[in-house]
């Protein structure tokens, strides 16, 4: 085996190693679907949208959890798990946001469900808030380990 071709062979070897056993996790949106409150018919009405969100999933420092889920560049996590990476799937609450992440099949799924439901205790918490101004959606997307 040539020289060129054993170092192919470890890189690989180390990109499966690696994901395999990944301290922590970028996860990416792929694909969005949700509802949005339309003004003029004063309705709730089905669409999609682009994703833009990126999240670093990693081992919580909080106490209380054992993994934490924070938007990419920022850091105050958006949502904590109960569960570690020991698990095939991972269930992790926020903000009235969970996401669920399957670690063997790499993808995930975020649901965003403020809005639509809870419209009158939403006002109360934010007096002048309108109807519309959250829209309950779900994300799905993909994982890599870092």
């Amino acid at each position: 085996m040539s020289r060129a071709s054993r170092h192919l062979v470890h890189v690989l070897l180390s990109l499966v190693a690696g994901h395999a056993s990944a301290q922590a996790l970028l996860c990416t949106e792929d694909a969005a679907a949700g509802f949005v409150f339309d003004k003029q018919t004063k309705s709730w009405v089905a669409t999609t949208a682009k994703p833009s969100h990126k999240y670093v999933v990693r081992k919580s420092s909080n106490s209380l959890a054992k993994l934490e889920i924070g938007e990419l560049g920022t850091k105050a996590p958006v949502a904590f798990c109960e569960s570690d990476f020991e698990q095939e799937q991972v269930r992790c609450r926020g903000y009235f946001q969970e996401f669920f992440i399957n670690r063997s099949e790499m993808r995930f799924t975020r649901i965003y469900y403020a809005g639509y439901w809870n419209e009158s205790s939403l006002k109360e918490l934010a007096p002048g808030r309108k109807e519309g101004d959250d829209s309950p959606s779900v994300f799905i997307g993909t994982c890599t380990g870092i």
